[in-house]
């Protein structure tokens, strides 16, 4: 079985200027609206590593108020026809940037991602066909370290959805002060009609695909939606037989026996739980005197209905 090759990437070289050899803009398949966005030519930014203030992203959250909607910067790069993800994400930092009063130069870096890139994935089934899956990794931005962000399996899996992820993941981390970049990655697919055999084919296609693009230093994946350590056990192996060395730290979420950490299954649910607690406390929102709903049941939200009332009880 042939691997999947990338089809499309798309990079600002590390440790370069920004010139017109290198612009920072659409790539020529953005769309409809390419036009109304700008791109930069023969403006040097230092090293191309764009520097994210925390402190700056956490002030802008708070001129933004709890009814922040985006200002002007909305009407291009929301799509009337559609929510677009990457549009609002760029949106919002449109508006972040204004409330900063960042120069356009490092704004224009700040909303596109670094590298991104595509992949088909011939993968085959059990009954003996071969289906093609597209795949996607975004390496958004690796000012403060080696981008991070999980691996979706969905059949509404766009770019602009990993774009937008990975974009948030950038800012996340900056604002917990993590030193680590964002990023995401996909395949557009159903993960529920995958016999465990296609899923492990699946997923050790990613890896042949972009392995090259993976590293401790460089780029860790980690689960997400449809994805689980079983996942990441398959690509782990997968990888370290492409490299033929040992390679544990390449990929997060494993299972414990294979190097993965306690209470990782429930992090995301005990972070939320934190946010929900520091907002009570910020805003006086008496959450406890009150009714609350929980929208999904995943590894997110099952997990949130868990943790609530022990935090509720424990945590003060």
């Amino acid at each position: 079985m042939a691997v999947g090759k990338i089809t499309h990437a798309r990079t600002v070289p590390r440790g370069s200027c920004l010139s017109s050899q290198h612009p920072v803009g659409p790539p020529v398949d953005a769309g409809p609206d390419a036009d109304s966005r700008r791109s930069i030519t023969g403006i040097g930014v230092g090293t191309g590593r764009a520097g994210i203030r925390t402190r700056g992203w956490v002030q802008a959250a708070r001129c933004a108020g709890p009814g922040f909607t985006p200002g002007r910067s909305q009407e291009t790069f929301v799509s009337t026809e559609g929510h677009n993800p990457f549009h609002h994400a760029q949106a919002l930092v449109d508006h972040a940037c204004e409330a900063l009063g960042i120069q356009d130069a490092m704004r224009e870096l700040l909303r596109w991602p670094m590298r991104e890139y595509e992949a088909r994935l011939p993968v085959m089934m059990d009954d003996g066909r071969v289906q093609v899956f597209q795949a996607y990794r975004v390496q958004y931005n690796h000012a403060r370290g080696p981008t991070k962000g999980g691996l979706r399996w969905h059949v509404n899996e766009t770019i602009d959805t990993v774009r937008a992820l990975a974009c948030w993941m950038t800012w996340k981390t900056a604002v917990v002060d993590l030193p680590l970049g964002g990023g995401k990655g996909g395949i557009t697919c159903n993960p529920r009609a995958l016999s465990p055999g296609e899923a492990q084919r699946m997923a050790r296609a990613y890896i042949q695909a972009f392995a090259p693009e993976f590293a401790a230093d460089r780029d860790v994946p980690a689960p997400d939606v449809h994805t689980t350590p079983q996942h990441m056990a398959w690509m782990m192996d997968e990888y370290e037989r492409i490299r033929a060395r040992s390679e544990p730290g390449v990929i997060t979420g494993k299972p414990l026996p294979l190097g993965g950490s306690r209470g990782r299954a429930d992090a995301t649910s005990w972070g939320g739980m934190y946010v929900i607690r520091e907002a009570d406390r910020a805003l006086g929102l008496r959450l406890q005197q009150g009714r609350y709903v929980i929208q999904g049941f995943g590894n997110v939200g099952g997990g949130l209905a868990r943790v609530h009332p022990i935090s509720c009880g424990a945590i003060e």
